[in-house]
C-alpha cells in the first residue's frame, strides 16, 4: 500500500529551496564571501587594547584605594591615643614615647605600612614592600584638626604642603611629610576633600 502526501503550502516549499540554495554574498570586495577587512579588524583589535588599559588602570587604582584605606583604618586606635594624650596634656607630643609607642617607628608596621612615625598632631605612614609597587616606599601624612563641633577630624597633608606642627612649647616641621598623590589618598580625606 503506497501513501500519498500532499506538498507542503506554496510559503513553506519557497522556505525550504531558500534554506537549501548555496549562499552567494556579494561582500564589501564584491567577491562571493562577506568578512571583515584588514582595516576593520585592526580598529576592533585598537577599540579592544584601549578598553582592556582603561579596565586594568581601574583595577590598578582600586586595589590601591584599597591598601591605603586599610593601612589609614588600621591607625585607628593611635589617632585616639594621640587625641587622649593631647587632651591630658594640653598639647600634642614631641615624640612617640609620649604616647606609649617605641621610639622606632619600624616597629609600628601594618599589613601595608612599613613605619609609622608620630610627631605633633601628625601621624606619617611610610608604606612597605607589601603595597602595590606604586605606592611602595611612598609616606601618607595624617593631620588631626579640631572640627566645628570639638570633634577631631583627620586630613591628609598634601604632597605640596609642609607640615608645620606645634606641639605647646615645643615645634618640629616635618617637610615632605606626604608624597602620596591625592588621588591615591583615603576615603576619609577623599571626602573631607568633597566636603570642603
Amino acid at each position: 500500500m503506497i501513501i500519498q502526501m500532499s506538498p507542503p503550502p506554496l510559503p513553506i516549499r519557497v522556505a525550504l529551496r531558500a534554506a537549501a540554495a548555496p549562499r552567494a554574498h556579494a561582500g564589501r570586495s564584491g567577491g562571493k564571501y562577506g568578512g571583515f577587512t584588514l582595516l576593520e579588524m585592526l580598529i576592533a583589535a585598537t577599540v579592544v587594547i584601549v578598553l582592556t588599559t582603561l579596565l586594568l588602570s581601574l583595577v590598578q587604582l582600586q586595589v590601591i584605594r584599597h591598601q591605603v584605606d586599610s593601612a589609614e583604618r588600621a591607625q585607628a586606635d593611635l589617632r585616639e591615643r594621640l587625641v587622649d594624650v593631647h587632651a591630658q596634656l594640653m598639647q600634642w607630643p614631641a615624640a612617640r614615647a609620649e604616647i606609649g609607642l617605641a621610639p622606632d617607628p619600624a616597629t609600628s608596621r601594618s599589613s601595608y605600612v612599613q613605619a609609622v612615625e608620630v610627631t605633633g598632631s601628625t601621624i606619617v605612614l611610610t608604606f612597605g614592600r607589601r603595597a602595590h609597587p606604586r605606592i611602595a616606599g611612598m609616606r601618607l601624612g595624617l593631620q588631626a584638626i579640631s572640627a566645628p563641633d570639638g570633634q577631631w577630624r583627620w586630613r591628609c597633608i598634601d604632597s605640596t604642603e609642609h607640615a608645620g606642627l606645634s606641639t605647646g612649647s615645643r615645634s618640629r616641621q616635618i617637610v615632605g611629610a606626604s608624597n602620596l598623590p591625592v588621588r591615591y589618598h583615603p576615603k576619609v580625606c577623599r571626602d573631607m576633600a568633597a566636603d570642603a
